[in-house]
């Protein structure tokens, strides 16, 4: 009997090495779980980063090349934690390969790449998901559960915030975070995605909004070498932030319920400050993280 699902994580940056920690606290969890992660494999193109996270996380292989993880028939399910520009590509090759996957938002550059991937993933029967994780969280669902019950009556209007400071400090490197090509959208993408997500799971579909945009920290420095996460960098040659650090937005929900939703990455003292209230005609639901 098979109780092991042997799992790959593709790209070891910041958000890789929080998947990998992920599948290493599984059983600690879920001592019970009749299928546990095993890991296989870790792919990472950045010179001696993956054999790194092999020695220290305890996977059985190391490769730069993410093409032998599809190719890898001891891999059956796949964290892709690659730069945004590589989603789309990485992602179709793994369902075709029959490998399960979890994304992370953003799913590509756009509309067009995430409706590739969902394509890939339904030809080929495999499981997609991508990593909207904060509707799991235990006030979430507790306050989906108040909505959908009608305990706080009909829902008139619900704000949501995701301020954080990541992307704060003036010497943040100009990594591929910040370019439209690579990256795509900005704080809209890394942050009010989250908060889209949770606007559709409390409150259902959105029918119309109106928005506005800002860029705060316009120039950043080239970084001189591979990075990590966000890291910084002085010194070097300056260019622009060419996607958003901030969003505001008035929504409007089929049900007819309005919402405001904000989101900031350079939210100077913000460590993950997320939070959301929920007003109905018959009481308000809450909740928050971080600071």
């Amino acid at each position: 009997m098979v109780d092991a699902l042997g799992v790959a994580v593709v790209g070891f940056g910041w958000m890789g090495r929080v998947h990998t920690q992920a599948y290493a606290r599984v059983r600690h969890h879920y001592p019970h779980l009749a299928l546990r992660p095993e890991l296989i494999t870790v792919a990472e193109e950045v010179p001696g980063r993956a054999e790194e996270a092999a020695a220290q996380f305890g996977f059985a292989s190391a490769t730069r090349d993410w093409r032998e993880v599809a190719a890898d028939p001891r891999v059956g399910a796949v964290s892709i934690t690659a730069p945004n520009f590589l989603h789309r590509e990485i992602a179709v090759a793994m369902a075709e390969a029959g490998k399960h996957i979890w994304i992370e938002k953003p799913v590509g550059l756009g509309a067009d790449d995430a409706r590739a991937v969902a394509d890939a993933v339904t030809e080929a029967g495999v499981q997609g998901t991508v990593g909207f994780n904060y509707r799991n969280a235990p006030a979430v669902e507790a306050a989906h559960e108040l909505i959908t019950s009608g305990e706080i009556g009909t829902v008139t209007h619900v704000r949501i915030r995701l301020f954080s400071d990541y992307a704060a400090h003036p010497e943040g490197a100009l990594t591929w975070r910040y370019e439209r090509a690579r990256g795509g959208s900005g704080v809209l993408g890394d942050l009010a995605s989250h908060g889209v997500d949770l606007a559709r799971f409390l409150l259902g579909d959105i029918a119309s909004l109106t928005a506005d945009t800002a860029v705060f920290v316009p120039e950043r420095a080239r970084p001189a070498g591979a990075t990590a996460g966000h890291s910084r960098a002085t010194g070097g040659e300056l260019g622009p932030v060419e996607n958003e650090d901030y969003v505001n937005c008035l929504l409007r929900f089929t049900s007819g319920a309005r919402g405001v939703l904000e989101a900031c990455r350079v939210s100077v003292g913000e460590q993950n400050n997320y939070g959301f209230e929920v007003h109905g005609t018959r009481g308000r639901c809450s909740g928050t993280s971080g600071g």
